[in-house]
């Protein structure tokens, strides 16, 4: 990013340097290099071209507004929402989207709900998944589950996408049994489980201990070929140890191609809980031998097994 950050403001500085009047020209040029800007992190530096610029159209705004809200300033996109407003820049489907992402992470449902009512009035709920999909997601981070639901069921089709965002939305805040139940309603509806639906429903049930068929769970994740993936191993790796399962916790962990802390942790601590301190030593050796450097918690259980 630093290197296209470098050439960009060359680009900008010959710009600046030859042809002065370009942005006044050509807004796609302006609009172009405030998106590359924010897309190289450098968001001061787009808000100054934006701030600049002699022309700007809603494709300008959504390009800064994007900027903000992917790289965690919701207040700042939402700020820049309004002052859109005011100068009577009309949004459309990106600036929605990009604005509700913002509304989501910041707890800003009144702006949101405002957003879904205008969305409603012009129909583009039922046209558009992808911004019906971020009103769902919107209500989902505000644990507004009941309003999620409520637009999920009005959008035109649900994809992976929009199930993913109502099934975490649920295992966010404990309802671990609705996602459980739209677990199951999705692969009625042909919709094949992605990482991103296994990662959540494992987490809802490891995070609450609800009992489930865990081996039935596993089996499904092999078959549908995420049983690779180090977040979903490293959470069944976790559950197995938790439920005293070290034979399925061991298999887990041999077959991960990449073992991180999380990993090594969560072996060795099944092993601990069941007292089996000539494992847990062993394993503490090995995860030191693989470069992996223990942390305090780490310390804690290996000294604990030990009598430490």
């Amino acid at each position: 990013k630093q290197r296209d950050l470098i050439k960009l403001r060359r680009i900008h500085g010959h710009i600046l340097l030859h042809d002065t009047q370009l942005f006044a020209r050509d807004i796609i040029v302006g609009n172009a290099l405030v998106s590359m800007y924010t897309k190289c992190f450098a968001l001061s530096e787009a808000q100054d071209l934006f701030d600049n610029l002699p022309l700007r159209n809603v494709v300008t705004w959504n390009a800064l507004i994007s900027g903000y809200a992917q790289q965690g300033h919701g207040n700042e996109a939402i700020n820049l929402f309004k002052q859109m407003m005011d100068e009577g820049v009309t949004p459309n489907e990106v600036t929605y989207i990009c604005v509700l992402k913002a509304c989501g992470s910041k707890g800003f449902v009144e702006l949101g709900e405002e957003i879904c009512v205008e969305v409603t009035k012009k129909g583009l709920l039922r046209r558009d998944i992808v911004l019906g999909t971020s009103i769902v997601d919107m209500y989902a981070r505000c644990n507004m589950m009941n309003k999620a639901q409520e637009v999920f069921g009005k959008l035109p089709k649900h994809d992976i996408v929009a199930w993913n965002v109502l099934i975490s939305g649920y295992a966010q805040y404990g309802h671990v049994h609705v996602p459980l139940q739209l677990f199951q309603l999705m692969q009625r509806d042909g919709i094949k489980p992605c990482k991103v639906t296994y990662s959540s429903i494992l987490k809802a049930c490891n995070n609450t201990g609800i009992t489930i068929n865990l081996r039935i769970l596993h089996q499904q994740i092999i078959k549908d070929s995420m049983e690779s993936d180090i977040m979903i191993g490293n959470i069944l790796l976790d559950m197995y140890a938790k439920r005293g399962m070290l034979e399925e916790a061991q298999k887990v962990f041999d077959d991960l191609k990449n073992r991180t802390i999380v990993s090594w942790g969560a072996i060795i601590a099944g092993y601990a809980s069941q007292g089996h301190i000539v494992r847990v030593l062993t394993l503490f050796s090995k995860m030191v031998q693989s470069d992996i450097n223990p942390n305090p918690v780490m310390f804690s259980v290996v000294l604990k097994s030990c009598g430490g």
